[in-house]
């Protein structure tokens, strides 16, 4: 039966009453204000993200949330800028969705860089690390801003919407959502270079500054950010990433995954994470081993997935100086299909990362009724809560420890099948992720932009 919410309020901006109405899914969602305009026009910039799996699972989390976006609001329009070069993929037969691509000649510097850029790429190395980052930032900011669309600028939009941490078009006029998903480069500085760091760092800082409303996926990840940048609470939203369910994998992955990995007839963990230094592979590596040396007639397997992201010669070596070669399997990047066959395979997903600002795979090993085994640290309890076993991811015998508790108590494990699905029912859909999010977009765009002049 039809139903509806229907919730009234102030807006402490403009003193303007306001009413959000959401309906059904096959009704798709109105939201409108009173007191002016309803949003009709959203630029999605989506410039920054990349092709291929470099980026994770961030890259299929946000196609999927500007998919069910444009389902639920037909009346708006999406306009999803990206990066030249981008395949402008997703969103097949939505009519409210359009894709604008960077023309190649963007990348091009403004006349005004170009000294900047001189000085930087003749002696950048040399100079003082402050200096370094001035430059930098300068170039960003500028560079940023000139390769905005002219498209953008001819039909200003009523909200822009930066899902993938960077924000942009500040200047548009238009106000900005921008979703932040950890700050990791401040907590884990080692793990980046200087450069790339002080990007991370700016980013953020054009966040704090510009946005309207900042988004965050976890509760560990909004009290960071404003511990860390005393952002005030109100501007803070905490919506939780959720995924679209897993198609069941076809009969042949399914038949044919272990087979090929060599793991056929035999336990194996997985762990489904590009080979990023957070994601503590190292540790996890070792704790293998102990567990192979206490256990000498335990043929048990490991399966390593994922993107090396430069750092697969590094993991390699470490499977030969651990004598691990007959026990873990580096299989690279899988299709959804495969990845999915072999999580339903699994005896546990096992995630030993050192940080995460939610930690989708977990979520996803729940839901399948997989037991997880995974670090007790940053967002990770807040997503499995009494559903998994926990172990100090810097401590590679905890991790061998809660890997030998596990395949040992078959109650235990059975447990933990049970509660998984449970837990992660707690999270909702992708259609309440896109609600948040939409309702996010009209109070963003009720409130208006904080930049007052253009820059």
């Amino acid at each position: 039966m039809a139903s509806s919410v229907y919730r009234e309020g102030e807006n402490a901006h403009s003193r303007h009453p306001y009413t959000v109405v959401v309906r059904p899914a096959s009704q798709g969602i109105a939201v409108r204000d009173r007191g002016g305009a309803p949003l009709a026009r959203v630029l999605v910039d989506l410039t920054p993200l990349e092709p291929g799996a470099a980026q994770g699972g961030l890259k299929p989390l946000t196609l999927e949330l500007i998919d069910e976006l444009s389902r639920l609001a037909p009346d708006v329009e999406f306009t999803v800028f990206g990066a030249a070069g981008s395949a402008g993929e997703g969103f097949d037969g939505r009519t409210n969705v359009r894709w604008i691509l960077e023309s190649a000649d963007t990348d091009a510097e403004p006349p005004s860089e170009s000294l900047r850029s001189r000085l930087f790429r003749a002696g950048g190395g040399a100079l003082p690390g402050a200096l370094r980052r001035k430059l930098l930032e300068g170039a960003w900011a500028r560079g940023s801003q000139a390769a905005c669309h002219p498209a953008a600028i001819a039909d200003p939009p009523d909200v822009v919407f930066s899902p993938l941490m960077g924000v942009r078009f500040y200047t548009l006029g238009a106000p900005v959502v921008a979703t932040i998903p950890d700050i990791q480069f401040h907590d884990h500085p080692e793990f980046f270079p200087d450069e790339n760091r002080w990007f991370r760092q700016w980013l953020v800082k054009m966040a704090c500054r510009y946005a309207t409303r900042i988004v965050c996926i976890s509760d560990h990840a909004l009290s960071r950010l404003q511990q860390e940048y005393g952002i005030p609470r109100e501007r803070l939203e905490r919506i939780y990433p959720v995924r679209r369910p897993e198609m069941p994998p076809t009969v042949r992955d399914t038949a044919e995954s272990p087979a090929v990995l060599g793991f056929k007839g035999r336990r194996y963990l997985l762990y489904p994470a590009n080979y990023w230094p957070h994601k503590n592979h190292g540790n996890l590596l070792t704790a293998l081993r102990l567990y192979c040396d206490r256990h000498p007639h335990d043929d048990l397997g490991l399966v390593l997935t994922g993107a090396d992201g430069g750092n697969g010669p590094r993991i390699d070596n470490e499977i030969e100086r651990l004598r691990l070669r007959e026990h873990v399997i580096t299989a690279g990047y899988v299709s959804q299909s495969r990845l999915q066959a072999l999580l339903l395979g699994a005896s546990a997903l096992v995630f030993p990362s050192l940080y995460e600002g939610f930690g989708m795979p977990v979520l996803e090993a729940l839901a399948a009724g997989v037991p997880v085994l995974c670090s007790a640290s940053t967002s990770l309890p807040e997503v499995a809560g009494d559903a998994a076993i926990y172990f100090d991811p810097q401590d590679p015998s905890d991790i061998a420890q809660a890997i030998e508790q596990l395949l040992s108590e078959p109650a235990l494990a059975a447990r933990l099948r049970a509660e998984g699905p449970k837990r992660a029912s707690i999270f909702g859909n992708v259609e309440d992720m896109a609600r948040r999010y939409l309702e996010t977009l009209q109070t963003a765009h009720r409130c208006g932009s904080l930049v007052t002049t253009p820059r």
